[in-house]
């Protein structure tokens, strides 16, 4: 009995043995220990609340990914997907900056981690600040013909700009456009705003506030006025003014329907001309009115003063040259009797004193109410007004009236009404001159 229960003992071990080393060739063979090597598995980020909470901001990466080798039974290994495989950052710590973080992997059940790449992950951390940026207008189509836009006023004049540092620092200009087409009153209007960087792109993910900003624009009335220097002073003596140019000659104007019916032209600042002797240039200040402004901002105007000298110039005449007005009738002068030369001198502004010649000035001597006889008369002259006769040598001529005598060989021709109406122009003109 004794010798049979030890007997069966012995061979129940040796078949658990054999069991054993079948169970392990078997597994070994059918179901043996891989290394499989799972790409692209993306890693979580845990606590990102304490980002939000410190104020900051992942600026990069967007997405954490690495590679990841399990080792284990075949069948194990081939059940997982990479959704099995859990990566995390802790990013309890954090701070502004760039900064490393370590990479951890759960366990997995039945096998094992064999390596993973990379065992870090690099962040860009932003602190989140804000930054009041003022608001810059523009106007977009053209108001009704003969209108201009005034000063657009904006409100609030800045606004908040909140987010990441390096995108609020990034902000070059925040622009707020309004529609001007085919306006001819004041508008008053409630427009979105962009954020804009040095390239004029639109920065996105910050935060506006407020959202809306209110632009009031003035369409205002435009004219055109000419441009009247204010003169103080005179030349020096013996030289006188001739020309005065603007440049440019006119400007336009905007304002208020009022203030630009009341304006008729526009004065430059005092300038001073005194003692001046030649040609004279400068830009002066123009003066505008209240309520006004020109369209081009222009506040300035060159003025060319062009200054010459006095001049004299004398011309001498015969006896022939005299025309004499008013001859009693009957009557006829004795050119025997008459001196035979006078001179006569002009003043005038240098330029056209040298232009005039001796046919433009007529020497006459009025007869009016003389008779037969001996008399002194007085030597006349008529020329341009703008020239001045100012001596005529001699002033007074003696001269001899006589009966006209019938049987002349030549008669003259001329018409009386002729001769009468050329006497009493010609009279006229010299009462004036005198």
């Amino acid at each position: 009995m004794v010798k049979n229960k030890k007997r069966n003992i012995t061979i129940r071990i040796l078949a658990v043995f054999i069991a054993t080393i079948l169970w392990v060739y078997v597994m070994g063979e059918v179901n043996p220990r891989i290394t499989k090597e799972f790409a692209n598995i993306k890693v979580a980020l845990k606590n990102e609340d304490y980002i939000t909470q410190s104020n900051l901001y992942i600026m990069e990466p967007n997405e954490v990914q690495i590679s990841v080798k399990v080792n284990g039974r075949r069948n194990d290994v081939l059940n997982i997907t990479e959704k099995d495989i859990k990566a995390y950052v802790d990013l309890i710590g954090a701070t502004d900056g760039m900064q490393r973080f370590p990479i951890d992997i759960s366990p997995l059940d039945n096998m094992e981690i064999e390596s993973y790449t990379p065992k870090e992950a690099k962040f860009k951390i932003d602190e989140i600040i804000s930054k009041k940026i003022p608001v810059s207008i523009q106007k977009s189509g053209s108001v009704v013909e003969g209108y201009h836009t005034g000063n657009a006023i904006v409100k609030p004049e800045s606004v908040l700009i909140k987010g990441p540092r390096t995108w609020v620092n990034s902000v070059s200009k925040v622009v707020a456009t309004v529609d001007v087409a085919d306006a001819n009153e004041d508008l008053v209007v409630n427009v979105p705003y962009n954020v804009l960087d040095d390239k004029g792109k639109e920065v996105n993910l910050v935060e506006k506030e407020p959202s809306n900003v209110e632009i009031t624009v003035p369409i205002l009335r435009g004219k055109n006025l000419s441009i009247e220097p204010q003169i103080e002073g005179s030349p020096f003596r013996g030289y006188e003014i001739t020309g005065i140019k603007t440049s440019p000659n006119t400007i336009e104007v905007m304002g208020s329907e009022e203030a630009i019916q009341n304006a008729s032209a526009l004065l430059t600042n005092p300038i001073d001309v005194s003692y001046l002797t030649s040609d004279y240039s400068t830009e002066v200040e123009l003066i505008i009115p209240e309520g006004l402004r020109t369209v081009n901002s222009q506040t300035v105007a060159n003025v060319e003063i062009t200054v010459e000298p006095i001049v004299e110039k004398t011309f001498e005449y015969t006896i022939g040259d005299l025309t004499f007005l008013k001859i009693a009738e009957g009557l006829e002068v004795n050119e025997d009797s008459v001196e035979n030369k006078v001179s006569i001198t002009v003043s005038g502004i240098e330029s056209i004193i040298n232009s005039i010649e001796k046919r433009d000035i007529t020497l006459y001597v009025d007869l009016d109410g003389l008779t037969e006889g001996e008399h002194k008369v007085e030597v006349k002259g008529l020329i341009d007004e703008e020239v001045e006769i100012i001596n005529i040598s001699p002033k007074t001529i003696n001269m001899t009236l006589e009966k006209i005598n019938e049987d002349a060989e030549e008669v003259d021709n001329q018409n009386p009404n002729d001769n009468e109406n050329d006497s009493d122009q010609a009279t006229n003109t010299s009462q004036s001159n005198d």
